[in-house]
């Protein structure tokens, strides 16, 4: 049985999503997302919201953790380094006091107070930090300066936006579950939907798909230029001085404003489904990709008997930290 965890490594195990139960898919209302006109649904993976730590970065944070581990790479003088904008750095605070180690989380001063409270508490006081960057153009970015810091003496980088454990863990898990869960009712899966932070759950979809159902489209959601939305990236931010992986082959890619996806949140949020931003960002972007589709493109992509297709979008966050920035982004009528 899975999702009881005890004995003296029972809080560390907790972090494991590999031994939880699959987390909630969900059908959305078309009233909410999908494209009734062209028959396509869509399926919310709450791979976030019912994560540990309510952060899919969990996934391969605690994975790239179990590996150092099992490799003999941690001492008691071990620092582990990484930037994140939030939910990474959280889930590797945490797994890193759950292993013993220390960790410096390098994170953009934008991130919200809310985030930023939590890993420091987690943190503590036992020789970690937490580091705030400046976007400022011509200076390093936290991901450059993460991994200067991880060729230190007793120090490692964990570098997702460069590590194949990011991408392989959300294959495994976050994807490898949406078609277990799909297939145990008879359902399809035509499109693979997730946000560009990282890229890792993009490319996990990639290399799922290209064994197991090469007809499914995988789409990436970035961010129009100077129209930020949390976890999720422009493409001038998704470059190779940044992203080591190569996202751009065999993937889809769609680009949303900001202003669309908060009101999606809080639309979301009507329905019972308590999602962050780039979860948002998702749903708009998957409407809009399905709304642009070729008619031609539409019919290659695995229906249901029904002559349905689902669109499977992944749920990375939970909205409680971001709370503030809707009320100074959406009108008062969008609240």
């Amino acid at each position: 049985m899975k999702n009881i965890f005890i004995g003296p490594d029972a809080t560390k195990n907790y972090l494991d999503m590999a031994q939880h139960e699959p987390t909630s898919c969900v059908e959305l209302p078309y009233a909410l997302a999908g494209n009734p006109t062209k028959k396509v649904r869509m399926l919310l993976k709450m791979m976030g919201p019912e994560s540990a730590l309510h952060t899919f970065k969990i996934v391969p944070t605690y994975r790239w953790f179990a590996e150092r581990a099992k490799e003999g790479v941690f001492t008691k003088d071990t620092t582990v380094v990484m930037n994140s904008s939030g939910g990474g750095g959280l889930a590797g605070a945490a797994t890193a006091r759950a292993y013993g180690v220390k960790i410096i989380v390098f994170m953009p001063e934008d991130t919200p107070i809310e985030k930023q409270v939590l890993i420091r508490r987690v943190i503590g006081d036992d020789g970690g930090e937490l580091v705030l960057t400046r976007k400022i153009a011509g200076q390093k970015t936290g991901v450059q300066l993460a991994r200067e810091m991880g060729k230190k003496e007793y120090h490692i980088v964990f570098d997702q936006y460069g590590d194949d454990v990011n991408w392989q863990a959300h294959r495994d898990i976050t994807i490898g579950q949406i078609f277990e869960q799909a297939e145990a009712v008879g359902m399809k899966i035509g499109l693979i939907v997730a946000s560009m932070g990282t890229t890792g759950t993009l490319l996990g979809a990639r290399e799922y798909c290209k064994e197991h159902s090469p007809e499914t489209l995988v789409v990436g959601v970035m961010t129009e230029d100077d129209e930020p939305i949390p976890a999720v990236r422009s493409e001038k931010r998704l470059g190779p001085d940044q992203i080591l992986f190569d996202w751009k082959a065999g993937t889809h890619h769609v680009k949303v404003s900001r202003y669309r996806p908060y009101q999606k949140t809080v639309q979301a949020l009507r329905y019972g489904l308590k999602v962050g931003l780039s979860t948002g960002a998702v749903i708009v972007g998957a409407d809009r990709f399905i709304e642009e589709m070729p008619d031609d493109l539409l019919k290659k992509i695995p229906a249901n008997s029904d002559g349905s297709r689902i669109a499977a979008v992944i749920s990375g966050d939970i909205l409680d930290p971001y709370l503030n920035q809707l009320r100074v982004i959406l009108d008062p009528e969008d609240l």
